[in-house]
């Protein structure tokens, strides 16, 4: 009985949680983050890039945000209406070295960068990316020798940003679609090349 109550309570925390992601926009010019304050500035109250953009109110969503998962071209920012954004670089061509995981295997590499544009601190440790690649889910590759791993552990103050490099044994490096979301609050961005689309 309580295995039963305890998977219902669970199940129900999880619909609720889904339906309280934050949604945002996409733009074409990505935002930086201020990773280095001028040293009369408290870095806890460093002021943002002059280029990062004002966080969409949330009249200004697109229908397809709304929904969640946008689909976007690589290298467009994709900024949450609590000002965090997220950005996927184009793919580059990598082979893992011989102890990665999996190892000796040809793929396709990404830059993600997360910039922190609202006014409390972010923690980007729960960022999310997969990917597919001609109709099959992409395994990730794990390579500390070529800097390949998982999202960032330091929370990010207001104004700064991350950048981490992912990859993924792709099928064919002209066919893929990444899924990228800078926490599990936070709606997916879907970024597609010319091949998946």
């Amino acid at each position: 009985m309580k295995t039963t109550t305890l998977a219902l309570a669970l199940s129900a925390v999880l619909a609720l949680s889904a339906c309280a992601q934050t949604s945002g926009t996409t733009q074409d010019s990505p935002s930086s983050g201020t990773n280095r304050p001028s040293a009369s500035t408290d870095a806890a109250d460093a002021p943002m890039d002059d280029t990062t953009a004002e966080p969409a109110d949330a009249t200004d969503l697109p229908e397809d945000a709304e929904e969640g998962m946008p689909v976007q071209s690589f290298g467009e920012a994709f900024t949450y209406v609590d000002g965090i954004q997220i950005t996927v670089s184009a793919p580059a061509p990598m082979t893992s070295s011989q102890w990665a995981s999996p190892g000796n295997t040809k793929g396709s590499s990404f830059t993600v960068t997360i910039v922190n544009g609202s006014d409390v601190p972010f923690d980007p440790s729960m960022a999310n990316v997969t990917a597919q690649s001609a109709n099959s889910e992409a395994e990730q590759i794990f390579d500390s020798e070529n800097g390949y791993g998982g999202s960032p552990d330091t929370t990010l103050l207001p104004g700064r940003e991350a950048k981490y490099t992912v990859a993924f044994a792709t099928t064919d490096p002209k066919d893929v679609v990444v899924e990228a979301s800078p926490s599990w609050d936070h709606v997916a961005a879907l970024y597609a090349s010319d091949g998946a689309s």
